[in-house]
């Protein structure tokens, strides 16, 4: 037995081979929560096989994928407000999931007893305080389960669940209008609630917390899974104390600001499936051909969404250039928004938006740092998404010409400018850090040894050597981070 000591970082520096010990020190509890299991288990893994890796990966989409996508989607079948990241910090993400999931389905039951505009209102604001947090919590588990080449490939797969709802959703919307002696909106909502229980209890079983922990993979299995990740990213995998000094640095760190920038750019076309009821009915639309017009939305969303997954497979690392080219597509969907009746290029945009996503997280290190960035991320998302439908108003009718010429101006040319500028510096980043790889592998330069304190019951210290990926480092700490373009 022994307990934890109360040591902060001591040093973090490069040195030639001729000098002292290259070392950085941690408290055990500041360590990557894989750190238990590795010290088991390691020692069993063995070496991963291309055969066994191959095993794994098609595990991972079989158990964890389907999970996050499930929850996902039965939440976009309604919509997502400001991230309450802090809570899941503190707690296993398996309870904040199902917790949330489960509150978010008494309150869409709730929606039956509204009798009014306000009480309609207060039950929408509970929802989105409740729903909140998921959708980022679902974007940390994806990174802590893929390589970040894998991330670009899965993001677009996984959106689906929110672009292409509609598939599922709005058949149901369909069906219930034909409901005879109840409201159609209280019939969808009811189903919707009953499926959100199910996908609660489901999760309380099923939700991943974290590749140390999950039961369903083997000890040995999850062992791969993490160094798999570590071997890709040189960081740690998930880490619950939240250090002041990683909120600092990813404040200051330019590219948190400049994914701020995309997303509030990019958002602007958010608002058009708000949109797009006023827009139909502009065109003549009934209620029933606006639905089925957002179910064809949808599945051309998901098309487009399998092709950019398919795209990022083929060209790995090109996560801005392939973004760019499908915003400049978007721009031709823009234009023609303009100059003819009505064009859906919304779909689109969700290809860019879900690779860009992927691309937030997976370019930071240090857990915290990653958080911060996600809140970050969200507050950009949810100002524009309160900004942008007061672009649309009644005197531009039907055509829109103001809020139309702004999204090309703000997606078009912003936002693809906005990506540019991102892989010009982590490019710039990654050519010194490359360069300091290649220094350690020729022994000019001391490789970075990572150590844990511990103290045993009898009061004597013992200092375990670790990979560094143990220590919970930033990107700007960690110099053999390698970001992902």
């Amino acid at each position: 037995m022994f307990s934890l000591k109360e040591e902060t970082a001591v040093e973090n520096r490069e040195l030639k081979t001729s000098d002292c010990e290259v070392h950085k020190t941690i408290k055990t509890k500041d360590a990557d929560v894989s750190l238990r299991l590795f010290e088991e288990y390691e020692s069993q893994a063995g070496e991963l096989t291309p055969e066994l890796e191959k095993r794994i990966v098609m595990k991972l989409w079989l158990t964890v994928f389907p999970i996050v996508f499930l929850v996902n989607f039965m939440l976009f079948l309604d919509k997502n407000a400001i991230p309450s990241h802090l809570i899941f910090q503190k707690i296993p993400l398996k309870y904040y999931v199902s917790g949330a999931t489960l509150i978010w389905s008494f309150l869409t039951l709730i929606h039956l007893t509204c009798q009014n505009y306000s009480q309609l209102a207060a039950v929408r604001f509970l929802l989105g305080l409740c729903e909140s947090g998921v959708t980022p919590c679902l974007a940390h588990t994806i990174a802590m389960w893929f390589t970040p080449e894998e991330q670009a490939i899965v993001a677009p797969v996984f959106w689906i669940s929110s672009s292409g709802q509609g598939l599922f959703g709005g058949p149901i919307s369909y069906g219930v209008q034909f409901v005879q002696g109840v409201s159609p909106w209280k019939v969808y909502w009811s189903i919707i609630g009953v499926l959100m229980f199910v996908v609660s209890m489901s999760s309380l079983l099923f939700y991943p917390s974290n590749p140390a922990s999950f039961w369903i993979f083997t000890p040995v299995e999850r062992v791969h899974i993490i160094k798999r990740i570590k071997s890709k990213t040189n960081s740690s995998i998930e880490q619950k104390v939240v250090k002041r000094e990683q909120i600092v640095e990813a404040l200051k760190d330019p590219i948190t600001w400049l994914f701020f920038w995309f997303v509030f750019f990019n958002m602007f076309s958010n608002n058009i499936s708000f949109q797009s009821t006023i827009i139909y009915k502009n065109l003549g639309f009934s209620n029933l051909q606006s639905t089925l017009v957002a179910i064809a939305s949808a599945g051309y969303s998901t098309v487009a969404a399998v092709i950019g997954s398919t795209i990022l497979s083929q060209y790995k690392a090109q996560s801005a250039h392939v973004g760019t080219a499908f915003l400049i597509i978007a721009l031709l969907g823009c234009i023609l928004a303009i100059a003819l009746p009505l064009s859906q290029s919304y779909g689109i945009l969700a290809v860019t938006f879900t690779a860009v996503l992927s691309w937030c997280q997976s370019s930071a290190a240090g857990y915290t740092k990653r958080l911060v960035r996600s809140i970050v991320w969200s507050i950009g998302y949810a100002v524009m998404n309160m900004l942008a439908p007061q672009f649309w108003r009644q005197q531009d009718q039907p055509r829109y010409y103001m809020a139309w010429g702004l999204i090309i101006a703000f997606i078009c040319v912003l936002s693809p400018c906005t990506l540019q500028l991102i892989r010009f510096i982590l490019s710039r980043r990654n050519k010194e850090r490359l360069q300091l790889l290649k220094d350690i592998a020729d022994n000019r330069v001391e490789d970075t040894t990572g150590f844990v304190i511990e103290i045993h019951d009898d009061g004597n210290e013992v200092k375990k050597s670790v990979d560094i990926s143990m220590l919970d480092l930033t990107d700007l700490q960690n110099k053999k981070f390698i970001y992902p373009l």
